[in-house]
């Protein structure tokens, strides 16, 4: 992505159907709220090429290092990014991002990507992302950030051999 230099005041980027492959060069983006990258070529793990086969690289730190300079996006959209298949890569580049309330990976205007079909897509989505308030276009309930928190307290628990006791009191 080139040319953002000269526009510190945008705020939407709308740059859906680009071929894009990386997020990168927005660094001068310092009121970016609103960032809509569906149906491109995007993909968050620096080990792969364009076709899905594995490159040398320097890891997904490098992939995700796009997302860092954008402090005030509240909005992400990648829905139609065919290589876009791990979620846990996925949630952790957009982690980065403080303010991040809205992030989609299907919409009715777009193929979904693959990460959006994973079982607990939805609840682990919650987990990562705690400050998630809209997850394609619909409200992240109470009930997947409960299940959240459940999973978590049961970790806890299960992590401890003697704590019996507080397993039985989170289970009641």
């Amino acid at each position: 992505i080139e040319g953002m230099d000269t526009c510190p005041n945008l705020e939407r980027l709308w740059l859906f159907s680009n071929d894009i492959t990386r997020v990168e060069g927005l660094d001068a983006l310092a009121s970016l709220r609103e960032l809509w990258l569906q149906d491109n070529d995007l993909a968050f793990d620096d080990d792969d090429d364009a076709d899905g086969r594995a490159a040398s690289g320097t890891g997904n730190r490098k992939a995700f290092a796009g997302f860092a300079p954008l402090l005030r996006v509240r909005e992400v959209a990648l829905a139609g990014n065919r290589r876009l298949v791990d979620l846990e890569t996925c949630l952790a580049a957009v982690a980065c991002l403080p303010t991040l309330e809205s992030l989609s990976f299907r919409d009715d205007h777009f193929a979904p990507a693959p990460v959006a079909a994973q079982p607990g897509y939805r609840e682990r989505a919650a987990r990562k992302l705690r400050q998630l308030r809209v997850l394609d276009a619909a409200e992240v309930t109470v009930a997947e950030r409960g299940a959240a928190a459940d999973d978590r307290a049961r970790a806890r628990c299960l992590e401890d051999a003697d704590s019996e006791r507080e397993r039985e009191a989170h289970e009641a």
